[in-house]
């Protein structure tokens, strides 16, 4: 049978399936081309012309070599425990690919695959992976129903074969052996149409089911569940803004480009800007640290209330400078709600749409909305704002004294003391800050030094933190003195903390760094991989300076205007990829309310919008006719009339639909069918009696025999049945015409067996 034969193939199709997804959700392409290689190469191997198979001792101790292999992955540093695993099913499933399969191995194999696909759905977010786990989904649904056919098949064969008597006349027994093995099972008609039908119904139902528990139950609920047996770090990551730095959250981060949002500046003018370099957008400024984790010092925000008609003023010096090209409007869009509103530069008025309660942070100039989140806004700032500006909008207080130079030993900055006078001292740079006004230029100088210093080549950049243990010693110590290898957050800890123990003060800002300008729509992407953080130093009373000691390397280059294809597609890809995480990765609770609420307002709208216009058509029947108020009551009544028109309708084709299934008169000509349609409808009224009263006639089972059956069960009823079925035989397959008379009376004898059995029961 056909689909017996595909079976093997689908079962291949799904381990070639998840061996990718688990090379894109671990991003490594020497996996694939060897796992992938391997698994193409064991069909030819194990269902070719010759059909060998591995032993059962070779596949055991294979099977021991990659369990001390992973053994040894897990005890030895770095530890990813998803990517071992991973590594570690592969490997099984290869050894399984190449042992002999009977149905049993068939579903150890789908398991197996089942396994490596929700490992890549824990660790990755790709578009890509989202493809294949549909593909997957589809095949294996198919495959599964396939598993079924096959196991009970297999299971015939075997019966059939041990029922030879085998070993007392041997030279009989083989043949016959050898000839029932190849008889294929008993089937019904259109086997093929009705395994499609059934798999068409079971993957519409499951669709169905997925996005009803998609829609119910958000993203983000299950969050930190995997953490106490994985580790936090081994949680998946991807690159995203954040509030709050944790340098032990994730191992490996994966980088998503989708688009979250956009920027366009422009000046006094209304003309667009765009500037040269990377720009550094302002978002949480974050000046406490412990325990590798920094987060925003407790303040007492100024209130602020934005009316959505005009711009709401936090200096009015910065305003002053408008007429000769000082400030810039920044004008941000996002896709998704934000609670923190970036800045290139320092702040002096904003605008909002409509009016919102926020919270501006006059020392930091951190602008937040407690309550939700915003999605489009407008920030008017100054590049370069004089000190008068900066005292204004801070206010008249002095600055603070710079911080301590000599901490606790307890304290990491105590630990990095040593080494940034060691760096100072190289660069022939006091580590004792000077008294008055001199100490902001030593300040600059301070971080200059030390920024440079990552840059000199002796620390790398990566996403991969494998070899970070949370037991060892502070991870910006760690970073700073043995691994020498982290992205952004480390860099930027790193040199605030190594600012600080000399006395510079500094503080650590997330945000993003955006270069790619869309030259069409003049404007700037903002991508969740633009996601960045670095270091603000005190470089005068009330004036902070931006230092990102992260290699030049790592930052977002301009992109290329759009002109080749590869470009073009490459573009297209990453909308594609932006619309799969916003629309379905990070569908969370806030997107599964604006989803009900919209759906909530389009169905209102609907039934409205239908109320209104057939209240609408009524009134112009009616003065087309001139029917006055009465009209109205005719009207009614002719809609009434059609209601009941159209349920008679459906009543009377439901009744015929039923009586030709029952009948089976598809393969005779229209009009015998329809004849028959009309009358044998008394058969059909007779079968639903029966099933009624408890005594429904197996489909398999003809009308005498089952009346025939009936004479000991219930021989009152069985007389009426046998008279029923012999009519029913007479104009069926006799093909007589029964007259008004006949049909009267055998629907006399329904009503009858009805009566029976209702007084019996």
């Amino acid at each position: 049978m056909r689909l017996l034969r595909s079976f093997p193939i689908m079962v291949i199709a799904m381990v070639m399936l998840s061996i990718l997804g688990v090379c894109i959700a671990q991003q490594t392409v020497p996996l694939l081309l060897f796992a992938a290689t391997l698994a193409a190469v064991s069909w030819y191997v194990t269902e070719g012309p010759r059909g060998r198979t591995l032993p059962r001792w070779a596949s055991n101790l294979l099977a021991l070599a990659v369990v001390v292999g992973a053994a040894a992955d897990l005890l030895l540093p770095p530890n990813d425990v998803l990517e071992v695993l991973g590594r570690f099913t592969v490997g099984l499933t290869l050894i399984k690919l190449y042992e002999r399969r009977t149905a049993r191995d068939h579903a150890h194999l789908m398991g197996l695959s089942l396994l490596l696909i929700l490992m890549s759905c824990i660790r990755t977010r790709e578009l890509l992976f989202g493809v294949v786990l549909v593909l997957y989904a589809g095949l294996g649904l198919h495959a599964l129903l396939l598993l079924q056919l096959y196991a009970a098949n297999e299971r015939v064969t075997a019966a059939r074969r041990g029922a030879h008597p085998e070993g007392r006349h041997e030279s009989i027994a083989a043949p016959l052996a050898v000839a029932t093995a190849g008889v294929q099972p008993a089937v019904g008609r259109r086997v093929g149409l009705h395994f499609r039908l059934l798999g068409v119904i079971v993957a519409v139902c499951g669709l169905a089911l997925s996005l009803a528990i998609f829609i119910i139950f958000p993203r983000g609920l299950g969050n930190g569940i995997l953490a106490p047996v994985l580790g936090g770090a081994a949680v998946a990551r991807t690159t995203g803004y954040s509030d709050e730095i944790d340098l032990y959250a994730g191992m490996r981060i994966t980088e998503s480009r989708h688009v979250v949002g956009e920027m366009k500046l422009r000046d006094v003018a209304g003309r667009t800007i765009q500037r040269d370099g990377v720009l550094h957008l302002r978002g949480a400024v974050l000046d406490r640290y412990g325990d590798g984790r920094w987060s925003v010092s407790r303040g007492l925000p100024e209130r602020v209330e934005t009316t959505g008609l005009r711009p709401t003023v936090f200096a009015r010096q910065g305003l002053e400078g408008v007429g000769s090209g000082g400030a810039i409007e920044q004008e941000f869009r996002f896709t998704r709600a934000v609670s923190t509103l970036v800045t290139a530069y320092v702040p002096v008025a904003l605008d909002t749409p409509e009016p919102m309660r926020l919270h501006f942070d006059r020392v930091t100039q951190q602008i937040r909305s407690p309550r939700g989140g915003m999605r489009r806004y407008t920030i008017i700032a100054r590049p370069h704002p004089p000190e008068p500006l900066l005292r204004e909008l801070v206010g008249e207080r002095a600055p603070p004294p710079p911080p301590r130079p000599s901490w606790g030993t307890h304290t990491i900055e105590a630990r990095l003391q040593p080494y940034v006078r060691d760096r100072l001292d190289e660069a022939g740079l006091s580590s004792v800050a000077p008294e008055g006004a001199a100490r902001w230029r030593w300040s600059q100088q301070v971080a200059r030094v030390l920024t440079d210093h990552f840059g000199s080549g002796d620390y790398t950049y990566s996403l991969d933190l494998s070899g970070m243990v949370r037991d060892r010693a502070d991870p910006v110590e760690e970073f700073v003195f043995m691994t020498r290898r982290g992205h952004c957050e480390f860099f930027a800890s790193a040199l605030a903390l190594m600012c600080r123990s000399v006395g510079v003060e500094a503080r650590v800002v997330s945000g993003y760094a955006v270069s790619e300008y869309d030259e069409r729509d003049e404007r700037y992407v903002i991508r969740a991989s633009n996601a960045h953080a670095w270091v603000e130093v005190r470089t005068g009373p009330h004036r902070f300076r931006t230092y990102d000691p992260t290699p030049s390397t790592a930052l977002p280059p301009a992109s290329a205007p759009e002109g080749a294809l590869a470009e073009r597609l490459g573009r297209f890809y990453q909308r594609l990829e932006g619309s799969w995480t916003q629309r379905v990765i990070d569908f969370d609770q806030d997107s599964q309310e604006a989803l009900l609420g919209s759906l909530s307002a389009a169905w209102t709208e609907r039934i409205g919008s239908a109320y209104t216009a057939a209240k609408a058509w009524t009134v112009r029947v009616n003065q087309a006719f001139r029917l006055g108020p009465a009209g109205y009551i005719w009207l009614g009544i002719v809609g009434l009339a059609v209601i009941i028109a159209v349920v008679a309708l459906v009543t009377v084709l439901r009744r015929t639909l039923a009586v030709r299934r029952a009948l089976r008169v598809e393969r005779l000509r229209f009009a015998e069918s329809r004849r028959l349609v009309r009358s044998l409808g008394f058969y059909v009224d007779m079968l639903q009696v029966l099933r009624e009263a408890g005594l429904g006639k197996p489909h398999w089972q003809p009308p005498l025999a089952y009346a025939r059956r009936l004479r000991t069960s219930r021989p009152e009823a069985a007389q009426l049945v046998r008279e029923i079925a012999e009519t029913y035989y007479r104009a069926r397959y006799a093909r007589r015409r029964l007259s008004r008379r006949q049909l009267d009376r055998v629907r006399q004898r329904v009503g009858e067996l009805a009566t029976t059995l209702e007084s019996r029961s």
